[in-house]
């Protein structure tokens, strides 16, 4: 699975496929590394894939850092085990709603999403 990837389906589910999108891609990115860092803490044995252990050399997903390459960061290919795609995806969504927390209706979806997440993660 590689970031692209998992990045339209956070897309999809935050309906943010039409025109100019809400959230660029650095900032869905970055969700997504942050989704994956927290699924190791809470879920060590995440870290094994195909049964080997992997640790992620994540490349710079923020936009406005040295090194930042988009095509690179998309196209990273993360060794996680498809029963985590979804709780990655919910994680990375209520981050980026947790963005526009000003608006009530976000503050309350990112609160679900998150917990979602969480409880995927921990079940």
């Amino acid at each position: 699975m590689t970031l692209s990837g998992l990045e339209n389906r956070v897309r999809v589910g935050l309906d943010d496929t039409h025109g100019v999108c809400r959230w660029d891609s650095p900032t869905v990115l970055t969700a997504l590394v942050d989704a994956v860092k927290r699924l190791n803490a809470v879920r060590p044995e995440s870290r094994y894939f195909r049964l080997e252990l992997y640790a992620h050399d994540f490349p710079v997903t923020d936009g406005n850092a040295a090194g930042f390459d988009l095509a690179k960061a998309q196209g990273f290919e993360l060794k996680v085990d498809g029963r985590w795609e979804q709780p990655l995806v919910y994680y990375a969504m209520a981050r980026c709603l947790e963005i526009d927390s000003a608006d009530t209706a976000n503050f309350q979806l990112a609160a679900d999403y998150f917990a979602k997440a969480e409880r995927m993660m921990t079940a």
